[in-house]
């Protein structure tokens, strides 16, 4: 999985895609969803990098229901942030706000605090900042630099 993420993150997306089929591959084999959710939603996030964001919304989905199903809630809130984002570049601004609202909910109903629901929230933090840059990219509104300011100021705690 890491190094899937690894792989990504240096733009080599084609090994990335390939660590993220051997993770689902391996949980299939196991019967773990958890491991399988974690494989599918690793594509969906190759596939949002690689620009195809068809693929990438599928993906994510599809890896955020086996990981609800287990539940991994901590995995589940970062995949929530990554189909928000998939939405916003699919041009469907209320459906990234309905996700970016549900994953909230969820990381404010797990009881975890700290660190690891911080890392999870990270990707609800992403997409936030994405949509309200968006807002103001298309309308400067007194109330989207407002949004903005707030949304940048609260990922850089």
């Amino acid at each position: 999985m890491i190094l899937g993420w690894t792989e990504m993150n240096r733009g080599h997306l084609h090994e990335a895609r390939a660590f993220a089929d051997q993770v689902s591959e391996a949980g299939t084999e196991a019967g773990e969803h958890q491991v399988m959710g974690w494989g599918v939603a690793l594509a969906g996030y190759v596939a949002l990098h690689a620009g195809e964001i068809d693929d990438a919304l599928r993906l994510s989905s599809e890896g955020r229901e086996m990981l609800r199903s287990v539940p991994d809630a901590l995995a589940s809130i970062t995949v929530t942030g990554g189909i928000a984002r998939e939405h916003l570049r699919l041009g469907d601004v209320d459906a990234a706000k309905a996700e970016l609202r549900a994953g909230r909910e969820q990381a404010s109903s797990t009881g975890i605090r700290g660190f690891v629901l911080g890392f999870a929230v990270v990707s609800l933090d992403e997409a936030e900042a994405e949509l309200a840059m968006l807002a103001l990219a298309s309308k400067r509104t007194r109330e989207n630099v407002k949004v903005a300011a707030s949304v940048m100021r609260r990922s850089h705690r």
